[in-house]
């Protein structure tokens, strides 16, 4: 009898998981596997008219490594894309860990400074964006009497150090709001044995901070790592499509490209691009973190 109840009950189990998966499993095929074969499909093709492909080899890898090394305004691009990462994941990361820090530690007027870093997480880019805008094209012009201000954020003056700078708070959030959490499991009778013990502010970072959130940031540095390509940079929301290639990233030229009238022309080349590209990432990648996870302090 107990055999008997445990069998329906075993099927019971088995049909619900059967149910609860199929959408998921119905969603992930159809969006990421049938999505992305055509994408590594399209990298090997051509095509004249954006209906009809055809094969064509490696012929797009061999444009593609053309691009990059003999075209200048793939490697501004490059370039471009390499400073963006540098600015909002590495130097961020490293203000937003002794934010998180301050605010950990309840330092003076702590919730008032987070409110206003976790402002970007809450209201949309795009609004900030607009606010940015008409700050440096109207309100700063005129209240300085020096209309030169309006140049800022013109392509060929500091146009992309601007943005870029903007992104850098806008995006400090999120960062922020995980080093917070990841700080909110350290434990409290650890640090009290360490102030007992003579730590100061700095040792207590370094020996019993630092050591425990040591996994999340390896996390962040991976995250980065996987967006570089991919990060716009909210320069499309700034200069949309007519954005010059002195402030484009590689993910803002293909987004611009797609977009474009005649961007189903490209999406054999964009394809080729993408692909090599995400070759570099996921071997960056696994390198970085194995070597991360290597020198990286241990809790002890």
């Amino acid at each position: 009898m107990k055999n008997a109840y445990r069998e329906r009950w075993k099927k019971k189990d088995i049909i619900f998981l059967i149910t609860a998966l199929t959408l998921p499993i119905i969603q992930f095929i159809l969006f990421y596997i049938i999505v992305n074969a055509n994408s590594i499909a399209l990298a090997f093709q051509k095509t004249t008219d954006g209906t009809h492909f055809t094969f064509n080899g490696l012929k797009n890898f061999s444009t593609v490594f053309d691009q990059i090394f003999h075209d200048e305004s793939m490697q501004i691009m490059l370039g471009n894309t390499f400073k963006l990462y540098f600015a909002s994941q590495i130097v961020m990361l490293f203000i937003s860990l002794f934010l998180a820090y301050a605010f950990w530690k309840k330092v003076f007027a702590y919730k008032f400074f987070s409110a206003i870093l976790f402002l970007p997480s809450i209201i949309s880019n795009v609004v900030f964006v607009m606010i940015f805008r008409h700050l440096f094209t109207y309100l700063l012009p005129n209240l300085l009497n020096d209309q030169s201000i309006v140049e800022s954020l013109n392509a060929y003056t500091q146009g992309f150090e601007l943005t870029t700078l903007f992104y850098c708070f806008l995006s400090s959030g999120s960062m922020l709001l995980l080093l917070m959490g990841a700080m909110g499991g350290v434990d409290q009778s650890v640090v009290e044995y360490g102030r007992l013990d003579g730590c100061n502010v700095w040792q207590e970072f370094a020996h019993i901070v630092f050591p425990h959130i040591w996994p999340t940031l390896i996390s962040l540095f991976m995250i980065g790592i996987a967006s570089l390509f991919s990060n716009q940079g909210l320069l499309v929301t700034f200069y949309g499509e007519t954005t010059e290639p002195m402030v484009k990233t590689i993910g803002s030229h293909i987004y611009i490209t797609v977009w474009s009238e005649n961007g189903s022309l490209q999406y054999p080349e964009l394809s080729a691009l993408g692909l090599f590209l995400s070759t570099v990432i996921i071997v960056s990648s696994l390198l970085i973190k194995r070597l991360l996870e290597k020198i990286g302090p241990k809790e002890e």
